[in-house]
């Protein structure tokens, strides 16, 4: 008989980085910033239209890491995507939850 798990036995979830106003980017920021607009309609992330951000307090408990699932949880497009490998110190907007496999038995692709 096959076990069935809940989502949070074998996942982290937290939500993205709360911007208490609205984001000033910045093209010297060190801190890229994932949104909506930065997603294709199948559900890559376009690393390229990523804009960065300068002096990101507490960042770093929001940075992403390659393969961690980011889903958006407002808008029309509720979907999930693949955090890729050249997507280096960037966190997600708000809106954003972010699931990271706890076990390297779970690919994130799964999740």
């Amino acid at each position: 008989m096959k076990r069935q798990f809940q989502l949070k036995e074998i996942a982290g979830i937290q939500a993205g980085y709360p911007f208490r106003s609205r984001i000033d980017f910045d093209p010297a920021g060190e801190t890229p910033v994932i949104q909506l607009r930065n997603i294709s309609q199948n559900g890559d992330i376009n690393v390229d239209s990523i804009l960065s951000v300068k002096d990101l307090p507490n960042a770093e408990r929001h940075v992403l890491q390659a393969g961690d699932v980011i889903y958006a949880s407002k808008g029309e497009r509720n979907m999930a995507s693949i955090v890729p490998g050249d997507v280096k110190g960037a966190v997600p907007a708000s809106y954003f939850f972010v699931i990271r496999s706890r076990t390297p038995t779970v690919l994130n692709e799964y999740l």
